[in-house]
């Protein structure tokens, strides 16, 4: 098991689902826990996974990756099967991968891809390049936020967009946001990216480098 003070020789990530169950997942694994951490079970599936997220329901949906294909799975209520979801989307090895679910709409942003984030919805996939260059995402209301970090200006930038066809709206620009901010101003060097999308009801938590921004959304 994971105690508390044991630093874990690669990174993970820890999550609560709606049902008061714990998932941890680290170097590719999956653990799952019924008591609060005091003991692990796992790992829970032969596929590496590449990244988790969790539904509006609060259920864990998986994103694995095994060869030249990407895969989702959603865990059943009881926490001890999971069930495929959406449909497999082609894998760019050594590429990384994040993950937004809600329903049956899955979306996927691949770090440092060209190509807006992939979108299924109605059974099949779309590219959303009007987010082009996104490494976050995550559905909040009607609509899907997209993280980017503008390296050339050194500033993170959230956008959001209902389809392929929807021209994308800016939600906040971190460098324009902390001007504004009284007290606050954006120095050189400073780390203006944006490392974590949560939605909350009605709004969504932004995770940054200069601290942690809750964001109210008119369409929510």
């Amino acid at each position: 098991g994971w105690r508390s003070g044991g630093e874990p020789p690669v990174g993970c990530h820890v999550r609560f689902d709606g049902a008061g169950r714990l998932w941890l997942w680290a170097g590719g694994a999956l653990y799952r826990s019924e008591d609060l951490g005091s003991r692990w079970t796992g790992p829970v599936l032969p596929s590496p996974v590449l990244d988790a997220t969790l539904d509006e329901e609060g259920r864990l949906v998986v994103l694995v990756g095994s060869g030249g294909q990407l895969d989702f799975l959603r865990a059943r209520v009881d926490g001890r099967a999971f069930d495929a979801v959406g449909a497999p989307l082609a894998r760019e090895a050594g590429r990384a991968y994040r993950l937004a679910a809600r329903g049956e709409q899955l979306a996927v942003a691949g770090e440092g891809e060209a190509a807006g984030p992939a979108h299924f919805a109605a059974g099949c996939w779309e590219r959303l390049d009007a987010l082009a260059g996104a490494h976050l995402v995550a559905f909040a209301g009607g609509a899907l936020l997209a993280a980017r970090h503008l390296a050339s200006q050194d500033r993170g930038v959230l956008l959001s967009a209902a389809g392929a066809g929807d021209a994308p709206r800016l939600v906040l620009d971190l460098r324009v946001a902390l001007g504004n901010t009284s007290g606050t101003r954006a120095e050189p060097g400073d780390d203006q990216r944006i490392h974590a999308l949560s939605p909350r009801s009605g709004a969504v938590l932004v995770a940054t480098g200069a601290g942690l921004w809750r964001l109210r959304l008119a369409h929510a």
